[in-house]
């Protein structure tokens, strides 16, 4: 199955939120599914890849989507 989470946040995140996210889809992926993070394009502190910074197997992809400029939000 593919699985798509999508987050409204900062990732990855020094927050716990972010190291749930990140178990999240690992485990979903370990099961056999295939999993993609969706997140805003912000900026961030961390500059190393999720699986870097919370020290688990690259298993999931990240995609970052980029802010409209059409005043939707």
């Amino acid at each position: 199955m593919r699985i798509t989470y999508v987050c409204h946040a900062r990732f990855p995140t020094e927050k716990a939120y972010g190291k749930q996210i990140a178990e999240v889809c690992t485990t979903c992926s370990t099961l056999g599914h295939e999993v993609e993070l969706l997140c805003p394009s912000v900026r961030n502190n961390v500059h190393e890849s999720a699986a870097n910074f919370y020290g688990l197997p690259e298993k999931f992809s990240v995609r970052y989507l980029h802010r409209s400029s059409s005043g939707l939000s």
